[in-house]
């Protein structure tokens, strides 16, 4: 079936070109913007003009690459035919017809390169020195323009949720705001052919990778050895509330939180609920010891690689301690619950 889908995606494209000023067999090749993508197709400067001739597998970002030119032509390309009128020595200027989805690029760029050169050339005043008695009104700008971007943003994305352009206006505006609740609400609106076009698989990926960890989301799996050397997975848990703690021997802020997990293990253990302890632990008597000496009676895994533990690795565990709260589905309830706000919302949960 996806062979079929691939299939259908890919399109012939034409394009012919005049080059002023290109010299007499100068070479062309067109190819996706991507260092390690292969050329589409390759032909030569005839009396300034060529012709390109291939399949393009789907629609996004082609450059075209002109011998003797100082900048290529980046064009966005379905199939068709299309045709390019420019200079060699303003090949980026080139003027483009034929093509809708490039089209719908260009008034893109148009709407939206201002407000993004806009925060370009504001960030970096906010990071001059000399500019250090305008920062509050720089902030100011910023917030202001920042909410203008997103409001026109959101009405982008309503208007064009079927659009491949529109993968890279979320692209872009979490590029700058880093704002993965707005990446996942935006890229929800966008309909499957969106999703799944070339720009929209990227953005997918940082969604999928933003949705690791995070509350109102199924738990990735893991497996590690437990203190017997048995190999035990968060999966197996399905069923039972389970509080995930990130520790480690040699962490006095963890071993100093440990006597509340177990009043909290000892409370509710009998209403469906158990820790998993997942150590950050390098060495194994040490790891052993704390858990006895400290009364952790609940089910322990380790890899012993120390901040290199495949499961902190998983969840982008950058400090200790850390935990997550994960319901019988496996969906993230809560993160990082410890002292009294523990105990008050096991409460809630077991009331």
């Amino acid at each position: 079936m996806c062979a079929v889908l691939q299939l259908q995606a890919q399109q012939s494209f034409e394009i012919k070109g005049t080059i002023r000023g290109a010299q007499e067999n100068a070479k062309v090749t067109i190819r996706l913007d991507s260092p390690e993508s292969r050329a589409l197709a390759e032909s030569v400067i005839k009396k300034g003009k060529f012709e390109l001739k291939g399949i393009v597998p789907e629609a996004a970002i082609y450059v075209v690459a002109v011998d003797g030119a100082s900048q290529n032509l980046g064009l966005f390309l379905e199939g068709g035919t299309v045709q390019v009128n420019g200079h060699i020595d303003t090949l980026a200027r080139a003027i483009i017809k034929g093509s809708a989805v490039h089209d719908e690029f260009v008034q893109f760029r148009a709407g939206f390169d201002p407000y993004f050169m806009k925060l370009d050339q504001l960030g970096r005043e906010l990071s001059n020195p000399a500019m250090q008695s305008k920062q509050d009104s720089l902030y100011n700008l910023i917030r202001n323009l920042a909410t203008e971007i997103n409001t026109q943003a959101d009405a982008y994305v309503a208007s064009h949720n079927n659009s491949a352009v529109t993968p890279l206006l979320l692209y872009f505006t979490y590029s700058f705001f880093q704002q993965a609740e707005v990446l996942d609400t935006r890229f929800s609106q966008l309909t499957a052919a969106a999703q799944q076009s070339y720009f929209g698989r990227l953005v997918g990926g940082i969604v999928k990778e933003n949705r690791i960890g995070a509350v109102g989301y199924e738990a990735v799996d893991f497996i590690q050895a437990d203190t017997s050397g048995n190999p035990v997975s968060l999966q197996s848990f399905r069923g039972k509330y389970v509080l995930v703690d990130f520790w480690a021997s040699w962490c006095g802020p963890c071993r100093m939180e440990n006597p509340n997990l177990v009043a909290a293990y000892n409370k509710y253990k009998a209403k469906n609920f158990t820790v998993l302890g997942v150590s950050l632990d390098k060495d194994r008597g040490k790891w052993l010891e704390a858990i006895a000496k400290d009364g952790l009676t609940w089910t322990h895994v380790s890899d012993l690689k120390f901040w290199n533990n495949e499961a902190a690795r998983i969840y982008k565990i950058s400090s200790i301690p850390q935990n997550l709260l994960i319901g019988p589905d496996g969906v993230i309830i809560a993160k990082n619950l410890r002292g009294e706000e523990l105990q008050i919302r096991l409460e809630e949960l077991f009331k």
